[in-house]
């Protein structure tokens, strides 16, 4: 893909570097290289815009052909990519970047709402991705132009978002900046950005000064673009009136050859239990299995049953208050091909844990530790009648610090309660 009319020079003549893993002794940077593909990115969500800014030199990936995309991005990692992009004499933008209001907002403490002093601040600090959002979109000068609450009611966590980054969220969304990954409608400002995200950014900071074209609205990466003229009417994310998964009317749509259309419901199960029991505010990693198998319209099978779907229980939070917890699919493994897939589960509610504890003796339950002390409290032991399967490492250490709704858990039938909806159509065998 060439450049050359709007970077003023061919795509062979890229002088400059971009180091995501700068102040990192190892592993060593290597040049980036026509055609760039790092060995940890095939199927990646982020891959478009990872590869795209690789191959015009403008990011970097490790000796070993890793990019580490989850990895997060450090104050002086962020800093050598600001310069190197938005100072650099090939990049034609409409106005110079203020690098001054740049390091301002990524310095900024949003959540003590302050401004932070350079003495206080370390190049190995991780950055928000407030922080990293804020400074790149003053950084460009761009200014909102609608009501921020109007415009930052696409998100369902609008009530976390700092006062002091309003209306920057808000140009930042009115001009295409924003990437939220797994799910479009939740921005997430306190959480830590990772090279995948800074680089999602950057990437769309660039379509917006006209330098790069927009990715392919068929790529996987295009699903996680905030459009807040689409989000506000689509009744297939979480947290709407109407999700799909409550509707039968859209439990059948129309797949056609290799296609696995939008609004496919995809009923799955999980070996390890019948229930699972969390408390608010956990977040847990899951592999499940498909139930049935998905087919075309013309009978061919699509997604044989058994194959696994990897992603999250994830809570959901509207400011202190728990909406649910729900299943966020992120890979679906078919055979031995893998694909990035963007299905979820309806909201699950949480419930006094004297509710739990009468359903008790059916089928296998795991509960987390945290889940497990709740009801003790109730029943005077571990949990009642429930069949317990304390997990240890892989349902511990996923809580946040706080938990507004510390009385609560979250009961969740695995057999009805993570029934999948994709939101998006998705091509097999290509």
């Amino acid at each position: 893909m060439g450049f050359s009319d709007k970077f003023g020079r061919s795509t062979t003549s890229v002088a400059a570097l971009v180091a995501l893993g700068l102040t990192m002794p190892v592993p060593a940077l290597v040049m980036a290289q026509t055609r760039i593909s790092f060995s940890d990115t095939q199927n990646h969500w982020a891959r478009p815009f990872i590869e795209s800014l690789a191959q015009e030199g403008l990011i970097n990936g490790f000796a070993d052909r890793t990019f580490q995309p989850e990895q997060t991005i450090t104050r002086d990692q962020f800093n050598s990519i600001l310069n190197q992009v938005f100072n650099n004499r090939s990049i034609q933008l409409s106005q110079g970047f203020n690098t001054t209001a740049a390091n301002y907002w990524s310095s900024f403490d949003f959540q003590n709402n302050r401004a932070t002093s350079p003495n206080q601040l370390r190049g190995t600090d991780s950055l928000s991705r407030i922080q990293v959002l804020m400074a790149i979109t003053n950084g460009l000068g761009l200014n909102p132009t609608g009501n921020p609450q109007n415009v930052l009611g696409v998100y369902q966590d609008a009530s976390r978002i700092p006062s002091a980054a309003a209306g920057g969220l808000t140009a930042a969304t009115e001009n295409g900046l924003v990437v939220n990954y797994p799910d479009v409608q939740f921005f997430d400002p306190n959480k830590p950005a990772t090279r995948a995200e800074v680089t999602a950014f950057i990437y769309q900071a660039l379509v917006n000064q006209n330098i790069f074209d927009p990715i392919s609205s068929r790529t996987i990466a295009a699903r996680y673009i905030v459009q807040p003229g689409n989000l506000a009417n689509n009744s297939n994310f979480p947290g709407s009136s109407n999700p799909v998964t409550n509707n039968p009317q859209n439990t059948n749509p129309q797949n056609i050859g290799n296609r696995i259309a939008q609004n496919t419901i995809i009923n799955v199960r999980y070996p390890q239990a019948q229930r699972i029991v969390l408390t608010p505010g956990e977040n847990q990693n899951l592999t499940l299995l498909v139930t049935d198998n998905i087919v075309n319209s013309q009978g061919q099978v699509l997604i044989p049953r058994d194959s696994q779907i990897e992603g999250q229980i994830t809570s959901r939070f509207n400011g202190s208050q728990f909406l649910g917890a729900q299943f966020v699919a992120q890979r679906l493994i078919v055979g031995n091909q893998a694909y990035n897939f963007n299905a979820v589960s309806r909201l699950i509610s949480s419930q006094p844990p004297e509710a739990v504890s009468q359903q008790s003796g059916v089928g296998d339950v795991l509960i987390s530790t945290a889940a497990r002390a709740i009801l003790g409290n109730v029943t005077g032991g571990g949990g009642g009648g429930l069949i317990e399967g304390i997990l240890g490492s892989i349902f511990g250490g996923n809580r946040p610090a706080s938990n507004p709704t510390t009385n609560q858990v979250v009961l969740i039938n695995t057999a009805t309660d993570l029934q999948l909806a994709t939101q998006s159509d998705l091509v097999i065998g290509n």
